[in-house]
């Protein structure tokens, strides 16, 4: 729909390696710059992912900030979520809690995630947002696991998958607590 026209571009965090981003990371955040620019009156948002290692979080939004900057995206244009996340919802919570603080209220939202990932995203950004048009954009699901990332589940496709599966049954629990219990999930850095 080339009428349609986002207020927020959401990046999500697919977590941060010690001297790079992970590969899904930074691909989405790509593919958000690239979306940006089509629609350059929306704001860039993101957090960062905080359970891949002791400092990850500040790591992560560093390596984002230098892309940024060097893609030339305007600082009035980015708004990144004052808290760190440690999961999907805790994310997109945070991110909610930031737009609010900054005065936002987008009526058109669009998520990047990846394949994988998709249909927890949507699940949980529409439950948030209930009065917005969300609509989620995705990168190629082999772009989501690699073989080097911190988190052992984003290491495989299949675990990945099956855990996105799973996380997505319990999303749909009625009377809100799927939400409490997923959102009380933690994801651990791989030993």
């Amino acid at each position: 729909d080339s009428q349609w026209k986002p207020d927020v571009i959401v990046a999500l965090t697919y977590g941060t390696l010690h001297k790079e981003l992970a590969i899904a990371t930074r691909n989405v955040l790509n593919e958000t710059i690239d979306l940006w620019r089509i629609h350059p009156t929306a704001y860039i948002v993101f957090t960062n992912a905080m359970h891949c290692f002791s400092d990850s979080a500040i790591k992560e939004s560093n390596m984002k900030w230098f892309h940024l900057g060097f893609e030339a995206v305007p600082d009035e244009n980015i708004l990144e979520a004052e808290q760190f996340a440690r999961n999907s919802i805790e994310e997109a919570q945070n991110i909610k809690h930031s737009l609010t603080d900054a005065g936002l209220d987008p009526k058109r939202i669009l998520v990047i995630s990846g394949e994988i990932h998709s249909r927890r995203a949507r699940l949980i950004w529409k439950r948030l947002f209930p009065k917005s048009e969300v609509r989620v954009y995705c990168i190629h699901y082999r772009h989501e696991c690699q073989a080097d990332h911190p988190l052992k589940i984003s290491r495989s496709y299949w675990q990945q998958l099956l855990v996105s599966i799973a996380h997505y049954t319990v999303l749909r629990l009625p009377f809100g607590f799927g939400f409490w219990l997923s959102r009380n999930v933690q994801h651990a850095p791989a030993k």
